[in-house]
């Protein structure tokens, strides 16, 4: 009888003691160490963090070999360098003053949140399941490639680096002030709400949406310019081709369209700005099909628009401060109430007006056919 409760009793203990084993903990580092050494640690069992443990970096500690874990958290003024590969299976955040370095592959699955400063060092090559959150310094100096699943929103200080930002497998949202270099979107839809500024590539398969508070700066060349879908519809936002190259604006229906680059548009399938469409810079475009723009058109000092044989429905205000060339397409005015005004003197080939009133600020001349009846001021 003796030997069956001894048995009972040591299966009851060899239970306990296997729960305690498996337990999570809420790892603290108590010293500066390396992450596998057991004395940098306080309430982990006695040995080194596990991958069910969580951890709060309170020293400065070294990820020194592959390590998983349940959460990350490194406290203000603390420092995290993870010099081998990290795999966290839960949200890691980075409060205050704190720093994490990343030189090795580094595994986010829940949210990670910086309000302190993220270093990606070259050989990092993160991906991110869950939200980043930017409030703090966000600094890719190794210009490594990263991997988005679950969007970007800044209020401060984010830092892409040249290497390729890939943005896939969730359908996620940029928010906040965000420049990326090079952007591939493969597969899904990211949807901008802030200012997306990209200056080198925007490719993949996917679809980048220009929500109605969105701003998307285009400066890639068109070479560099592939991205399968972009949709600039939503009333308000507005899209800008920029800096010293040509581009082939990319063939959809845009909200407000900027033309502010060096170099030559190509506005081949492009047919409908449901708001303004305004040049600035050198930038110059011609038509290459029928346009209809619903807000103001206006050509900036030191830019050119010609309108070749195609029709051109403005229904806002007209402002010719560049160079327009009118072609024989018919140039038709239909907003009710517009003003045409400008540096130089306004020519258009074919005009048909159906406005109730136009203000002249400038002097107009119709060099073939005009079409309508008008009170002109």
């Amino acid at each position: 009888m003796k030997s069956i409760f001894k048995i009972i009793l040591w299966v009851s203990l060899l239970g306990v003691w296997s729960g305690e084993a498996l337990a999570a903990n809420a790892c603290t580092s108590k010293v500066t160490g390396n992450w596998n050494a057991a004395g940098t640690w306080n309430s982990c069992g006695g040995v080194a963090p596990q991958p069910a443990d969580t951890v709060t970096i309170n020293n400065t500690v070294t990820v020194n070999v592959a390590e998983t874990i349940a959460g990350v958290t490194v406290s203000s003024g603390k420092i995290l360098t993870q010099s081998s590969p990290l795999t966290d299976t839960g949200p890691l955040s980075v409060v205050g003053t704190g720093t994490l370095t990343s030189s090795a592959t580094l595994s986010v699955a829940g949210t990670t949140t910086v309000s302190g400063t993220m270093t990606l060092a070259a050989g990092s090559s993160p991906t991110f399941t869950g939200l980043v959150s930017v409030s703090g310094t966000w600094n890719n100096s190794g210009n490594t490639a990263a991997t988005f699943q679950g969007g970007i929103t800044n209020t401060n200080t984010f830092t892409a680096g040249s290497g390729v930002q890939t943005f896939n497998t969730n359908n996620q949202s940029l928010t906040g002030t965000i420049s990326i270099p090079s952007m591939t979107v493969t597969g899904i839809t990211v949807n901008n709400t802030g200012t997306l500024t990209v200056t080198t590539a925007l490719a993949g398969t996917g679809t980048l949406t220009n929500a109605a508070a969105g701003v998307l700066n285009i400066q890639s060349t068109t070479a560099q310019t592939t991205l399968a879908s972009l949709v600039a519809s939503a009333v308000g936002n507005t899209v800008n081709y920029t800096g010293a190259s040509a581009h082939t604006v990319i063939p959809t229906a845009y909200s407000n369209l900027g033309l502010s680059n060096s170099g030559v548009d190509t506005l081949t399938g492009v047919t409908t700005i449901g708001g303004n469409l305004t040049m600035s810079g050198t930038a110059s475009a011609t038509e290459a099909a029928g346009l209809t723009i619903g807000g103001n058109f206006t050509i900036g000092a030191g830019t050119t628009f010609a309108t070749s044989t195609y029709a051109l429905n403005i229904a806002g205000n007209f402002t010719q401060n560049g160079t327009f060339t009118t072609g024989t397409g018919v140039v038709t005015l239909n907003g009710g109430t517009q003003t045409i005004s400008g540096t130089a003197t306004v020519a258009f080939a074919n005009l048909t007006v159906s406005d109730t009133a136009i203000t002249l600020a400038q002097n107009v001349t119709v060099t073939s056919a005009i079409i309508g009846t008008v009170t002109l001021t």
